[in-house]
This record gives C-alpha cells, structure tokens and sequence, in this order.
C-alpha cells in the first residue's frame, strides 16, 4: 500500500463503481420491515408507547412498572434483553427519539420544532468526525537539522511509506470494496478492508519512530495525523452493516481526508526542498521528489 496507498492516482487509487453512488445516504441505510406508525399505542399500560419499548428493548406486552419513560435507564424484566446503546447508530437513534418525547410526543410538531430536534440530535455526534489527533510528544523530534539529519530523515520516511504501504496481497481500494459489498449486500466483502487499514497503522507506528529534525516537525506531525484520518475512515467503513452511521459520516470525510493527505505528503516535500535536500534516483527519499503536482 505505501506507494499504492499514498501515491496511485495522488492517492486516488481507484473509484467506487458507478451503479454504488456512495454519495447517497441512504445507501449506507439498513433495511428494516415496514412498521405502522402508532404513536400512542400502549399495550401493557405502563405508560412507554410500545414503539419505544421496541426501541429500548424492554417488552411492551409486559408492564414496567417500576419504569419511567426514559430512553437512558429503561426498568428490565426477567423476561427482556436490556438495550445497549452500542453503536453510534443506536446512540443516535436513542437520542433523536428522546428529543422527540420530550416536544409533546412529536405530535403536531413545528417545522422550528422538527429542526431543532434534528440539529440537537445530529450536534452530539460530532465526535465522529474526529481521529486520535498526535502531538509532538509522540514523535521523535531531534534538535539538529543541518544537512545530513534532514536528508536522513526523507531517506527513512520513504523507506516506511514504500516497506509498510507495499500492496503484496494485491487488494482493490478501500473504495471499490466498500461499493461492492454496498452493491452485494455482503457484510463479509468488508473483511478485505483489514489489510489496508493495517498498512496505515504500521506506517503510523514506524513514522513515529523516525529521528525528525526540528524544522520538519510539523510537516511530520501533519502526514502522521493525515493517516491516522484516513485509517480512522477505513476503520468507519468496515462498520458500514452494524453501524451506518458511523460509516456514512466517515466516508463523507474520507474524500478531503485523503486530499489532506496528499497535501501532507507534498508538505513534506516541499520542507525537503526548502532545506536544499538533493536525493538521487535511487534513494528513498526521492519518493516525495517523484509525487511532486
């Protein structure tokens, strides 16, 4: 992956298919039974509306009677399995819904009502869009830069994007899987997506291990975090089938994550040459020389 994951396409190594538009949100939506909406349905009478019991988990056939109408700590029985709010999709689920409980039951609810609702909902869940962020405490920074330090540097940095990236069991891109297995329905054609995120997560770790000179440092830091977003992404789309929330907020981040990674790359370049680095062809350095836009 290295240079196949960093350089095909500058970065771009392939394309989703066209008959997968994963630009479409419901793509990435599970398909459930049609259900009849009954809002105020109570069967059991222990004043949980039985859509929610289904939601939390509890059974709207038997009353709890020790229960409020909570969607956070729901009262179980003997007889139910407690609900786990253990994906992001099920958190985001639990919260729209308590939002929507607490403005009247969402009967007759105001277009300013069902926005807010909305946005109250989906402002909590800005957390997906983050990665681990890395800081100059996790890299090896050395406070030399003359001339040997920083051509060293563009040597070793090569050597792990071309070792750790190398593409030898010869997988399609994260993209193509991730299509297909949309396209098929096969939760298993995910399972392709491990060896890329692999490759990321070595480059990340033997990056860290790199001497880098004072005055690269931030160039460093920002192709290390550029990874770990990207890998962050991979690690999104292998949750595409238990989790599609998850999933489809990473993917709308994978395409300026891999932008940003491309300009993470030329950055390192571009510091290279501003420190007047010369490589030779057949130095690894040359690697950020033979991606140059």
């Amino acid at each position: 992956m290295g240079v196949a994951i960093i350089a095909s396409g500058y970065f771009f190594r392939g394309s989703a298919t066209a008959s997968t538009d994963l630009n479409d949100p419901k793509t990435f939506a599970v398909a459930a039974p049609q259900r009849i909406y009954q809002d105020e349905k109570d069967t059991d009478g222990d004043g949980i509306r039985d859509w929610l019991e289904e939601l939390i988990g509890t059974n709207p056939l038997v009353s709890d009677a020790s229960s409020t109408a909570s969607t956070t700590a729901p009262h179980h029985t003997a007889t139910t399995t407690p609900f786990v709010a253990d994906t992001e999709t099920k958190k985001f689920a639990v919260s729209f819904f308590n939002d929507v409980l607490k403005t009247h039951g969402g009967k007759d609810l105001s277009d300013q009502e069902k926005k807010a609702i909305l946005d109250s909902s989906v402002g909590r869940f800005v957390s997906l869009s983050t990665s681990t962020l890395f800081t100059r405490n996790d890299i090896e920074i050395t406070q030399t830069s003359d001339a040997d330090s920083v051509k060293n540097y563009g040597n070793a940095l090569g050597i792990v994007i071309m070792r750790d990236g190398k593409n030898d069991q010869k997988v399609d891109s994260e993209l193509v899987i991730l299509a297909q297995a949309l396209k098929d329905d096969n939760a298993s054609e995910l399972t392709k997506l491990a060896p890329i995120k692999a490759g990321y997560a070595r480059m990340i770790a033997d990056a860290q291990t790199v001497p880098v000179p004072e005055s690269l440092a931030k160039e460093h830091l920002l192709f290390i975090n550029s990874l770990e977003a990207v890998r962050t992404d991979i690690e999104g789309f292998e949750k595409t089938f238990s989790d599609p929330l998850m999933s489809y907020v990473r993917f709308k981040r994978y395409m300026s994550d891999a932008e940003g990674l491309t300009k993470a790359v030329d950055g390192v370049r571009a510091g290279l040459e501003r420190e007047h680095v010369v490589y030779e062809k057949t130095e690894p350095g040359q690697f950020f020389f033979s991606l140059r836009p």
